[in-house]
């Protein structure tokens, strides 16, 4: 089946689906989903200027947000939560692993990091000796790239089924290998 087989389907969303298309999520029960978005700390979701250290976000604790790393150098970064966007700047020699996100991932001006990441759409500038284990909803985007390495995303963990259906990210369509190279 594809897209020949196909039936165009009309929706009509009721006046309770707004949290399909916003953030309103007065109707969500799994509290790893949701953040109290009036006491949030913003440096929970930057981690920059770090050296040797071992960064964990475990489930429930990012829900859903943007998340940053800048300037890391041999770090061991963990974030096993669901996320909106990734932006990853100038780290070196790191190892990432990044819970589905529902939108982009972002590298560049990195070099020598293990990259472990399922996301919507991944683009990457002026890295270089990287690995990167993908899972790509749209193809992947490269400019500048020299000696990267990447393989099927292939992990799990016992929260990660939920986040990947939370981060609208679907098994079947991994697009990892359909890589663009400017």
């Amino acid at each position: 089946m594809g897209c020949s087989q196909s039936k165009e389907i009309a929706v009509r969303l009721g006046p309770n689906d707004a949290s399909l298309w916003s953030y309103d999520v007065s109707g969500v029960k799994d509290p790893d989903l949701v953040i109290d978005r009036k006491n949030v700390d913003l440096d929970w979701f930057l981690v920059r200027n770090k050296e040797g250290e071992t960064i964990v976000r475990e489930p429930g604790s990012v829900a859903g947000q943007q998340f940053t790393l800048e300037k890391c150098k041999d770090c061991d970064v963990y974030v096993l939560d669901h996320l909106e966007t990734v932006t990853m700047e100038n780290c070196v020699n790191c190892r990432v692993f990044l819970g589905p996100m529902r939108s982009s991932f972002f590298i560049r001006d990195s070099q020598s990091c293990k990259v472990v990441v399922a996301c919507q759409q991944f683009r990457l500038r002026d890295c270089k000796n990287c690995v990167f284990s993908l899972y790509s909803g749209t193809q992947p985007v490269l400019e500048n790239a020299q000696d990267c390495q990447f393989s099927c995303f292939d992990y799990a963990h016992f929260k990660l089924q939920a986040q990947l259906d939370t981060a609208g990210l679907s098994v079947v369509n991994n697009s990892w290998s359909r890589i663009h190279d400017f």
